[in-house]
């Protein structure tokens, strides 16, 4: 099993190493901007039930 996670972290690390700076870039702020979505839509779901 650990041997599967290896090589799919090797092949994305490959990938990742063959794309130019402006492709990772690009990439780098998609998921940036994706997650700062997602966080920002669960915090006003949940701002009001903690407190």
């Amino acid at each position: 099993m650990l041997d599967i996670l290896v090589n799919i972290f090797k092949t994305l690390l490959q990938i990742w190493s063959s794309l130019t700076n402006d492709q990772k870039d690009s990439i780098s702020k998609a998921f940036t901007d994706l997650f700062e979505d997602l966080f920002r839509a669960y915090y006003k779901e949940n701002s009001g039930g903690a407190q």
